[in-house]
């Protein structure tokens, strides 16, 4: 059987509280300080880390006392199957700033560990001590059931399964290669746990459902190709205590899964077959045309260039060589902005074509257009 962790000095959860709090106003300060180091931070998380665990200990205690004043102990501790402990919470807001702060968070009660708690103070926790060494059997025999379902060896998960000394000689029966089978054990399981007679027995009773989120749970991927790995046994201890808690809240189970997209209305959006396909032209579409007209523009200037370069040769060395904006330049800048007049082509347009055949004349030699009227150049 485990042993608590009660053995270790517990400091008063008050004072650790106050330690985690001034733990998380000192990284809070670090974190968007210029000059705080990364090993700064890592030291802080660590603390925090540490500070969390030592704090959850004690929580834990302080659970296990209360339930250790409780009349009915296990039903106690299946009904609320959960603790309250704390923990932090990074975020960052709108502006970038960093911090930290602490929440409360809930963790499962470790059902085995109460028993330890339980009888190192001479009192009973569930209705009989041995309900961990059946678990305990009862997880070998789940191995040997999900290795019959698979084909795997029966025979080697029988005997090497690794099992606690004490329940070696539990005898719940033969492989539950049913269902019902599987259900006789795991009320088996349910009355060693908490047992209050009734006029068919226990009135706490394990059900197919039950049954089902087990067999759902219990093994999952394992490493190896066409591997499966089996429960670990406190993860066992944790289904069974879930199940437990089902059975005395009469709760139901739920199943997650992907939910389709729903529009505002409520209703589910079709998509009707090639809406996607034909945005998805249209913007290419678009895409060509928008292309191709960037392409006759600087067709139109390179042309017009051309026209009048020797124009702008010849007033050049009118004005000794000095560099002067071309006239082929001002003739396009003209026609460009009649174009936008006329509503052929938009403002961006207007500004790309322009700047295009700006660039084209200072790689001539030119000084683009400076000394231009700038009431001409934008209108």
């Amino acid at each position: 059987m485990k042993k608590t962790t009660e053995k270790k000095a517990l400091r008063n959860i008050a004072d650790i509280r106050t330690d985690l709090e001034k733990s998380v106003n000192a990284y809070n300060a670090a974190i968007n300080a210029d000059d705080t180091k990364a090993v700064d931070l890592e030291k802080l998380d660590n603390e925090t880390s540490e500070l969390e665990k030592e704090y959850a200990r004690a929580a834990f205690h302080a659970a296990a006392l209360e339930l250790l004043d409780n009349d009915a102990p296990m039903l106690a501790a299946a009904t609320a199957l959960n603790f309250e402990t704390l923990k932090h919470k990074d975020k960052e807001d709108e502006n970038g700033i960093k911090s930290r702060e602490l929440v409360t968070a809930e963790r499962p009660l470790d059902f085995v560990s109460l028993e330890s708690f339980f009888a190192e103070r001479g009192k009973k926790f569930g209705a009989e001590s041995a309900w961990v060494y059946k678990v305990a059997a009862f997880n070998r025999l789940l191995c040997m059931r999900t290795a019959e379902s698979i084909g795997a060896d029966v025979k080697t998960v029988a005997e090497k399964f690794a099992t606690p000394t004490q329940a070696r000689d539990i005898n719940l029966g033969k492989t539950p290669t049913s269902n019902t089978q599987l259900l006789k054990q795991l009320q088996m399981i349910i009355d060693s746990m908490l047992y209050v007679e009734g006029e068919k027995g226990n009135i706490y009773k394990a059900n197919s459902h039950d049954v089902g989120y087990l067999l759902s749970l219990y093994a999952k991927k394992g490493r190896g190709v066409l591997s499966v790995a089996a429960a670990r046994p406190k993860y066992l201890e944790k289904l069974i205590a879930e199940i437990l808690h089902r059975i005395v809240t009469e709760k139901s189970y739920n199943i997650e899964f992907k939910e389709k997209k729903e529009r505002a209305s409520g209703k589910i959006d079709p998509k009707p077959a090639g809406t996607v396909e034909s945005a998805r032209k249209s913007a290419k579409k678009s895409s060509a045309k928008a292309q191709t007209e960037i392409e006759r523009a600087r067709r139109a200037a390179d042309k017009v260039r051309k026209k009048a370069k020797a124009e702008a040769k010849k007033i050049q060395a009118e004005n000794g060589g000095a560099s002067v904006a071309a006239p082929w330049l001002l003739d396009a800048m003209h026609k460009l902005i009649e174009e936008k007049k006329a509503g052929k082509i938009t403002d961006e347009e207007f500004n790309k074509y322009l700047e295009y055949a700006e660039n084209r004349d200072i790689e001539e030699g030119g000084i683009g257009f400076y000394g231009v009227n700038s009431k001409e150049k934008s209108a």
